[in-house]
């Protein structure tokens, strides 16, 4: 009957009861690469379980991945016990062995869950470490325990004890470079989900190795093999075989998951090309209705676009202007504030006008010279485009024309203006000497013996006369402000005295129509002050 026994130990056995194991390289490398790449299937089913929109499908992957994690810790445990050959008869006992999954199953799925979920805590994650730690450590001693072998099993305290802790930490550590700070994820950037594979692949074989430092093997020499349990090499195919096909079904379902988000991303990149497209023209047919010239030159000057007005104002085709000079269409600056220089301009220094319209001269195909008005506005890089001027550009020369005929049409208002004033001043002169004559002669009659209707139409004609002469200095008046020579006089002056002389003039037109013109006046001392 074999005896099967696993305690611990306190001091180690003496070596010559022990069996001594030796391991095949090659299968301890491979359960070493069985353990990564579950951990690597489980880390991508985790990250495409992130991305899930409905909770049932977040959830249902998050459980394919602990079946795949759980799965490689179960798989690489029995590759690496093939690969550990003992000189005595070994098989397994196949209930223990198939209890042996859950463990690593069940903590997979329960710590893939604690770190699925958004914002996570240090504390989260080192509970989850401890948990993925703890059910490696225990599928491992569970697979142990399915063994049957003609000797006693016995660990090592320390080590038994240093394999958990070697779990746990590396578990711990590999669920930090995958789920930790967002700064250490910035920095590993790609390469986080390989890394944290390759650390939790070493946390489950360095795990199972340490825990092999701690068995003992003890001979027993009363034992009888028993052929009641799995050979080693029919379980590890099984086992294998099993593995293989549950991450191979998730690999496929991964891989379909992934191959229509790619669909997706590829039908959304189609759409969004062709919105840029669609846009692009749209831009395009605004600037080619536009009724100015447009053009996009680069850091060097080559002509990068072109509007039809440009074409048509500097009369090129677009296929003649496209890649030359814009200095070929442009001349230097002709008004007082030159735009900026085409590199400084592309540096994308700050200006105190950027896009100020400037005068210059454009240059036809015909070479040709003509005014332009010209904007410079600054166009930063784009999706690897260099900095480019997008330059406005306007023929000016009607314009140029209307004020130029504008300006001589004022000069020679200006100098009908000035002819007048003289013509008014002189003939103001005129006028005043044949009137002051006439003033002197009604003066020199008022002298002499008068019945009283004489004095009184000589009085009115001396008033008129008067009154004529203020509306000749008046016109002379005009002539000063037109000259901007005029003064004016604050003087005072009675009411009566005017509305006499305001009379006297009316008063002869009135007595031809019959008409009697009287006026009286009111004391206003009071509205003039007394004055």
């Amino acid at each position: 009957m074999i005896s099967r026994y696993s305690t611990l130990l306190t001091e180690a056995p003496d070596s010559s009861l022990l069996y001594i194991g030796n391991y095949n390289p090659s299968l301890v490398v491979l359960s070493i690469a069985t353990a990564i790449f579950a951990a690597y299937t489980a880390l991508v089913v985790t990250q495409l379980a992130e991305r899930a929109e409905r909770p049932a499908m977040h959830g249902g992957l998050l459980t394919l991945g602990g079946l795949a994690m759980g799965g490689g810790i179960w798989a690489m445990h029995f590759i690496g016990m093939l690969g550990f050959s003992l000189p005595c008869g070994v098989s397994y006992n196949p209930w223990i062995t198939a209890f042996s999954m859950l463990p690593g199953i069940l903590s997979s799925i329960v710590a893939l869950r604690m770190v699925s979920r958004k914002n996570i805590r240090p504390g989260t994650l080192i509970v989850a470490g401890i948990i993925l730690g703890v059910g490696i450590g225990t599928m491992h001693y569970s697979g142990m325990a399915a063994m049957q072998l003609g000797a006693f099993l016995r660990y090592d305290l320390k080590f038994f004890l240093l394999s958990i802790v070697v779990a746990v930490v590396l578990a711990i550590l590999a669920l930090s470079v995958r789920y930790g700070s967002n700064r250490l994820h910035a920095r590993l950037g790609r390469f986080a989900l390989p890394l944290a594979a390759l650390v939790m692949g070493t946390a489950v074989s360095g795990m199972h190795y340490t825990a092999m430092l701690a068995s003992y093997f003890i001979r027993n020499d009363d034992a009888v093999s028993s052929a009641s349990g799995i050979d080693p090499t029919v379980l590890a195919l099984l086992i294998s075989g099993v593995t293989a096909i549950l991450i191979g079904a998730v690999l496929i379902f991964v891989l379909n998951q992934y191959s229509k988000r790619q669909e997706a991303l590829v039908s959304i990149i189609a759409r969004q090309r062709d919105d840029v497209i669609a846009t692009e023209a749209w831009y395009r047919s605004i600037l080619g209705a536009a009724p100015y010239a447009t053009l996009v030159a680069g850091r060097q000057g080559a002509i990068q676009y072109c509007n039809p007005r440009a074409c048509a104002i500097f009369g090129y085709s677009p296929e003649e202007l496209l890649g030359q000079t814009i200095e070929k269409l442009l001349s230097e600056p002709v008004d007082s504030t030159p735009p900026p220089s085409r590199e400084r301009f592309t540096d994308g220094a700050d200006f105190d006008n950027p896009g100020s319209m400037h005068e210059a001269q454009g240059i036809r195909k015909n070479g040709s010279r003509f005014p332009v008005e010209i904007g410079l506005n600054y166009l930063p890089p784009l999706d690897g485009r260099e900095a480019c001027i997008c330059i406005s550009a306007d023929d000016i020369s009607e314009r140029k024309d209307i004020e130029l005929a504008t300006l001589k049409a004022k000069e020679a208002a200006e100098e009908t203006t000035k002819i007048k004033s003289a013509f008014l001043a002189n003939m103001s002169h005129e006028i005043r000497t044949p009137m002051n004559a006439i003033i002197g002669m009604v003066d020199l009659c008022l002298e002499t013996p008068l019945n009283d209707r004489q004095r009184n139409f000589l009085n009115k004609v001396k008033t008129a006369s008067d009154g004529l002469l203020h509306i000749i200095n008046d016109i002379l008046d005009f002539s000063k402000i037109e000259a901007g020579k005029l003064k004016l006089e604050n003087v005072s002056f009675g009411l009566e005295t005017v509305f006499d002389q305001l009379s006297a003039i009316a008063a002869l037109k009135a007595e031809n129509q019959g008409i009697e013109l009287s006026y009286d006046i009111d004391d206003c001392d009071h509205l003039l002050g007394g004055d």
